[in-house]
């Protein structure tokens, strides 16, 4: 699976924030664009990072064995500490449109 877009997604009519693409372990080359525009992204991308791993920015929940939990990507942003290979599956709600 792959996408290309921009990593913030703003509303134009309002400039309201409606889908974060971040993903900083899934990222392709950027070459699209002149080198100093790409030095700035990598500028904003380490302020962004920093941002979002500050402790006071992060809920950490512990799920059971046995639970589910079910996340609307756009709506939240998601990690995890760890994962077990062959325990873990991605549901993709386009895929069941």
């Amino acid at each position: 699976m792959s996408g290309i877009g921009p990593v913030l997604n703003v509303y134009p009519w309002n400039d309201e924030l409606y889908l974060i693409r971040y993903n900083n372990y899934d990222r392709s080359v950027i070459n699209t664009v002149p080198h100093e525009v790409v030095q700035r992204w990598y500028a904003a991308h380490r302020e962004l990072t920093t941002e979002l791993r500050r402790p006071e920015n992060e809920l950490w929940v512990k799920l059971t064995p046995g639970k589910v939990v079910f996340i609307d990507n756009w709506r939240v942003m998601h990690g995890r500490e760890s994962f077990h290979r062959l325990e873990g599956a991605v549901w993709v709600l386009s895929d069941q449109r």
